[in-house]
């Protein structure tokens, strides 16, 4: 599905991205093929705990796909089937064939409540899909069948029974029998305050994400086992309790970062201004003696070295930053300012 998706966007126009119905259209035909959808099938054979379907109203996909990507593999999102139908093509198939011919053409399209919306954010999410981290699944269906029985031209949808659930009101409703384990991560995540989220556009999000993944891949399991770990037995306030307190710890592990990020950013300028201003021993005393008495003591090098040590040491220092979990929550809330 990824590939499927990379390259969707890899062969969409420049010029055509400026018209959201023909994005949405293109999409839906490019993850459609003679009668398959490639995404249930990929659905249906994907072996992880944390595959998660869900099918909500188009106005709360970007909300949602923020906070699915959080907690899950894969998030794959559709619509019901409420809308106008889009026609989108054709395609011959014996299975539909009526009982005088051996193929019959079968017209198919999908159900859309608001295809504008749609392409909008198929274009917003573009980095996420492309690195197959989130999925579209349009609501199929088959616009002109005849009817063998009935003699008439009828309409088939396709029952997507690969969604785990109904988002209605912020709330995710059991769909097809999705796991205790997948319920234990969904539930709470849509409802909970995660910190920093909302001021980030979904396309910022989705480069944040794709571009820190190691980053994003810790801060991940931290929050499944997060999730994992509280009981399903506490009532409903304890349980907005344990959520507050995890929303608490979120905050103050970011401030911690931002404390460490805004220390290196004061190494890094005063690595550059010694490169750019010292040009001798002495030139480095003068500008910045006590610094410098500093820095060859508890860096132990001598004075002629001191400044590509405080430049390596700020590289070490930043690197060790973006290999922690909180970093790419950081960065989200870098992103939201401003």
């Amino acid at each position: 599905m990824a590939r499927r998706q990379e390259r969707f966007f890899r062969e969409l126009p420049n010029e055509q991205r400026t018209d959201l119905e023909f994005v949405a259209r293109e999409y839906a035909r490019a993850m459609f093929f003679r009668g398959r959808v490639p995404a249930l099938e990929a659905k249906k054979k994907d072996g992880s705990r944390f595959h998660v379907g869900l099918n909500i109203d188009t106005a709360s996909f970007s909300d949602v796909a923020r906070r699915g990507v959080l907690v899950s593999d894969t998030l794959m999102l559709s619509h019901d089937y409420h809308g106008d139908f889009l026609n989108l093509g054709s395609y011959l198939s014996s299975v539909d064939a009526d009982l005088d011919g051996d193929v019959a053409r079968v017209h198919y399209g999908m159900k859309c409540p608001d295809v504008q919306g749609l392409g909008r954010w198929i274009l917003e999410a573009e980095p996420l899909m492309r690195s197959g981290l989130v999925w579209y699944l349009p609501p199929y269906a088959n616009s002109n069948v005849v009817d063998p029985r009935m003699g008439q031209v009828v309409t088939h949808y396709r029952r997507l029974d690969a969604l785990d659930y109904l988002v209605a009101n912020g709330r995710a409703i059991d769909a097809s029998g999705a796991t205790p384990l997948k319920s234990k991560v969904v539930r709470p995540i849509l409802t909970m305050g995660i910190p920093y989220l909302e001021g980030v556009s979904l396309r910022d999000f989705g480069k944040i994400t794709v571009e820190e993944f190691n980053s994003y891949e810790d801060f991940r399991s931290f929050l499944r086992g997060a999730l994992l770990e509280m009981d399903d037995a506490l009532e409903s306030v304890q349980s907005q309790v344990q959520l507050a307190k995890l929303e608490s710890e979120i905050r103050s592990q970011v401030r911690a970062v931002q404390r460490r990020m805004d220390q290196a950013a004061r190494t890094k300028a005063m690595a550059t201004t010694g490169a750019v201003l010292c040009t001798s021993t002495a030139a480095l005393v003068a500008v910045q003696g006590e610094y410098l008495t500093w820095a060859v003591s508890a860096l132990g090098v001598s004075a002629a070295g001191i400044w590509p040590a405080i430049q390596s040491r700020f590289e070490n220092g930043r690197r060790k930053q973006r290999e922690s979990e909180w970093y790419y929550v950081w960065a989200l809330m870098d992103a939201s300012r401003p």
